[in-house]
């Protein structure tokens, strides 16, 4: 935690604190891996704190760094798979009994073992969108459940969780508890009747939006076998490409939804400020549709010139969001337009790099 901390304090001895603590990080996770009798509460603790840890070492400053950290994200899934950690998550159920202090803490071990669970797979998301890489989870292996809502994990005593539990809600006590399930919420986007419902909070709309942008960046960086498009020029969507967009629609619908019930936070940051990635995977579409880098057919860039390309994306994406044009109706001419630009600027730093 106090690395994730030293995030924020832009100081040598901070850097160099993160440094020695992915390396120790990094060092542990090598050990466990090849320590079958490990205690397993021992090795929840170690994937929590590695993934945590991960979270900074995917998106480090220094390319070896995230070289690595990349590396290490395979052997992480292994020793999850091997230990069965998210089989035995998505079984938990509440305890039988009375002591709420008790029940409490044991929801909030399973939630905080969830939660991690939940970040290794995002990260393994971020593996095809940022660096072109293929996932390491199977897609069949995702069977978690999603967070709980957002008064429940933030309560700070057992008593101030179990009076949220009294409140009004959609949801039984046990599904509140629980959470509803992965798989079910990305299938449903692909569905034609989806209702969007306020029950899925923001930090699940990451992760969902996450999800569906690794399945558009695999779909987009596929062959092309279909013709093209002599209209415009570019070439016609497959019927992958047009189910990602549906599902892209329908998170869309259900983020809407879920600002418009959920209070004021403040300052958006990290997994509170989603709707850029929204727009990242409109902007994929079209550098897709218009055979642009990096799912262009002659060349698709991969690790760092991808991370970099993307990176650059999500600066232009922000900059644009913020000065509040994210309505236009013009929005696919534009981002045509500037995409060409964008690439223009990039190759032009390639050069002079």
């Amino acid at each position: 935690m106090k690395a994730c901390g030293a995030v924020f304090v832009r100081t040598r001895k901070a850097s160099t604190y993160i440094t020695e603590s992915l390396a120790a990080a990094r060092e542990g996770l090598s050990q466990a891996f090849s320590n079958t009798s490990m205690e397993p509460t021992d090795q929840l603790y170690l994937v929590i704190a590695v993934v945590l840890l991960q979270t900074i070492g995917l998106w480090h400053q220094k390319p070896d760094e995230r070289a690595v950290s990349s590396l290490y994200h395979a052997m992480l899934v292994t020793m999850i798979r091997r230990a069965g950690l998210i089989a035995k998550n998505s079984m938990w159920t509440p305890l039988k009994t009375d002591d709420v202090q008790t029940l409490w803490r044991d929801w909030a071990f399973h939630e905080t073992t969830k939660r991690a669970l939940l970040l290794s797979y995002l990260h393994d998301c971020c593996q095809p969108i940022f660096f072109g890489l293929p996932s390491s989870y199977f897609p069949s292996e995702a069977a978690l459940q999603m967070p709980c809502e957002d008064d429940l994990w933030m309560a700070g005593s057992a008593e101030e969780w179990f009076s949220v539990l009294q409140t009004p809600s959609m949801q039984s006590f046990q599904q509140r508890l629980i959470g509803s399930d992965l798989c079910s919420n990305l299938a449903s986007m692909n569905d034609s009747e989806f209702i969007p419902t306020p029950t899925v909070n923001r930090f699940s709309h990451f992760i969902l939006i996450h999800a569906i942008l690794r399945d558009l960046f695999a779909v987009c960086s596929e062959p092309i076998n279909s013709a093209s498009d002599p209209s415009r020029g570019r070439q016609a969507p497959s019927q992958g490409l047009l189910a990602v967009q549906y599902a892209l629609h329908n998170w869309l619908r259900s983020w809407t939804l879920c600002t418009a019930h959920a209070r004021s936070i403040g300052d958006p940051s990290f997994f509170n400020d989603v709707l850029p990635f929204y727009w990242l995977g409109q902007v994929a579409i079209l550098a897709h549709q218009d055979g642009l880098p990096p799912f262009s057919s002659s060349d698709r860039e991969t690790g760092e010139v991808r991370f970099k390309m993307v990176k650059r994306w999500f600066k232009h994406i922000r900059a644009f969001l913020n000065k509040g044009d994210e309505s236009t109706i013009f929005w696919d001419e534009l981002m045509k337009i500037r995409l060409h630009n964008w690439q223009l600027e990039y190759d032009a730093d390639g050069r002079r790099n």
